[in-house]
């Protein structure tokens, strides 16, 4: 084992990212139980509350294992060093998001693009970290897949803002009401099936990365 920090770092953030892909689907659970108690009209909404009380927790122990591993694979090449840096961001934005989640939609809906913006950075940054290893180790196959991954995922994330500044506008032209807060609710919905899709093709790059550095 060539890179022991690093593969220990890069499990770490593996693992980090499987329970932040649980919390997405439970962010998807709470987003259709949100669409069905706005068309119904009725109390329905209020059993979506577990699921995001899951989510909020799973991507808490996500980001403290994102840090551990980051730093720890950040000790074998710099590039993680980057990663880290807009990990921090991505939680402070987090937090403001989950500030205003109550009392301004479209502000939260800002800070969650931010948010996005930032793992959207993270998780380039980490995966040119993979690069960087895989090439110092002359794994061309996994080097040519995280420059792959890359693409994808600033492609998914792309649709991601995209979707997400759709629901800032409804959110303030619908003031969560009416048809604007369907639309708003169904864009919920959009946003955690391409988060997840994005979790998976990152997940796969991971594994094989992983892989690679503990042979």
């Amino acid at each position: 084992m060539k890179f022991p920090n690093a593969a220990n770092g890069v499990s770490k953030i593996y693992t980090a990212e499987i329970l932040g892909l649980i919390g997405v689907a439970c962010l998807l659970v709470s987003a259709i139980i949100a669409v069905i108690g706005v068309v119904t009209e009725s109390a329905a909404i209020l059993g979506s509350l577990p699921f995001i009380i899951a989510y909020g927790v799973l991507a808490i122990i996500s980001f403290i294992l994102q840090i551990v591993g980051i730093n720890k694979a950040s000790k074998d090449d710099a590039k993680f060093k980057n990663a880290f840096v807009w990990l921090i961001i991505a939680i402070i934005a987090a937090g403001a998001q989950g500030a205003f989640a109550e009392s301004n939609e479209a502000i939260s809906s800002l800070f969650q693009a931010i948010t996005n913006v930032a793992n959207l950075l993270v998780t380039v940054y980490v995966l040119q970290g993979c690069i960087s290893l895989a090439k110092q180790l002359g794994n061309s196959d996994v080097e040519a897949m995280g420059n792959k991954t890359i693409k994808m995922i600033i492609i998914s994330y792309a649709i991601i803002l995209a979707m997400l500044v759709i629901t800032i506008i409804f959110g303030l032209i619908g003031k969560g009401e009416g048809a604007a807060a369907i639309i708003v609710a169904i864009l919920g919905i959009a946003v955690a099936v391409v988060s997840i899709i994005a979790y998976i093709i990152y997940l796969k790059t991971l594994s094989r990365a992983k892989k690679m550095l503990n042979e």
